[in-house]
C-alpha cells in the first residue's frame, strides 16, 4: 500500500514563501522519495486525490486594516505523478513554468490518445506537443543554469 503525506509550512515574513513537502513512500525510512515546493502567500488549505493536489494560498498577509480582511485566495493544482522541480527560492517563476508546461503536456498527450481511440487524425496536436516538449527543455536548462 502506497501512503503519502503533505506537510505544509505558512510563509512567515515578506521574504520567505510558503513550503509544501510532499513525500509519497511505502515505507516509514527517512531516505523515502520527497519533493519540496515553493508557493507564495500563506498556505490556507490542500486537498489531495489520486496524483493530483490542489492548494489554496492567500496572495499576501492580511491587509492593515480593522477588519482584517484577507487577500483574494490564489489556488494551484500540482500534479505529484512527477517530481517537482527544485531548485533556490529565486527561481520560482522557474519553478511555475515547469510545472504548468508539465500538466499542459500531459493534457495533450491524454487528448492524443482520446483522439486515436477515435480514429481522429493527431497531427495538430502533435505539433503542439512537441512545442511543449521544447519549451519544457529550456525551462530545465533555465532551471539548472
Amino acid at each position: 500500500m502506497r501512503m503519502q503525506v503533505l506537510f505544509a509550512n505558512s510563509c512567515k515574513g515578506e521574504k520567505n514563501m510558503s513550503t509544501l513537502m510532499y513525500r509519497p513512500f511505502t515505507t516509514l525510512a527517512n531516505n523515502s522519495e520527497k519533493h519540496i515546493r515553493s508557493l507564495d502567500g500563506p498556505v490556507v488549505t490542500a486537498a489531495g486525490f489520486k496524483d493530483e493536489l490542489a492548494v489554496v494560498t492567500h496572495a499576501s498577509d492580511c491587509l492593515p486594516s480593522n477588519d482584517q480582511v484577507m487577500p483574494k485566495p490564489v489556488l494551484t493544482l500540482l500534479n505529484l505523478s512527477f517530481p517537482l522541480a527544485s531548485s533556490d527560492l529565486g527561481a520560482e517563476a522557474l519553478e511555475n513554468e515547469f510545472i504548468l508546461n508539465n500538466m499542459h503536456l500531459l493534457q495533450i498527450q491524454k487528448r492524443m490518445e482520446e483522439m486515436a481511440g477515435a480514429g481522429l487524425d493527431t497531427t495538430s496536436l502533435d505539433d503542439e506537443a512537441f512545442s511543449m516538449e521544447v519549451a519544457q527543455d529550456r525551462c530545465i536548462l533555465r532551471l539548472i543554469a
